[in-house]
């Protein structure tokens, strides 16, 4: 499974909607959708999660892990560790390092 967090440089704005960030008329860039594409051919799902999505998630880190445990139960059929207590897999760790901005800190 592919995870890829993809921010406002990932869609088009029009000029509209630029202003305001309208969720409903953002597209995907045709680059964003070829390296979608590409991934899909070396793994078995590829998750996006869009920027306007992840700052709707919530604040604080425990509301946006939860958000990326659904996202990847949902579209994936993934089932990630609630405490992401096993940190064997290279998946629960990621999530256990994520940041409010959904940036990797190292420990």
């Amino acid at each position: 499974v592919a995870v890829e967090f993809d921010g406002p440089s990932h869609y088009y704005h029009s000029s509209a909607s630029s202003s305001s960030r309208d969720a409903s008329k953002m597209l995907r860039t045709a680059k964003t959708e070829l390296r979608d594409c590409l991934l899909a051919k070396q793994c078995a799902k590829v998750v996006t999660v869009p920027w306007f999505e992840w700052r709707d998630a919530g604040s604080t880190p425990e509301k946006r892990r939860a958000y990326v445990r659904e996202k990847l139960a949902k579209e994936a059929g993934v089932e990630v560790s609630r405490l992401f207590s096993c940190m064997k897999c290279s998946l629960c760790s990621l999530l256990a390092r994520l940041d409010a901005r959904g940036a990797i800190w190292r420990k």
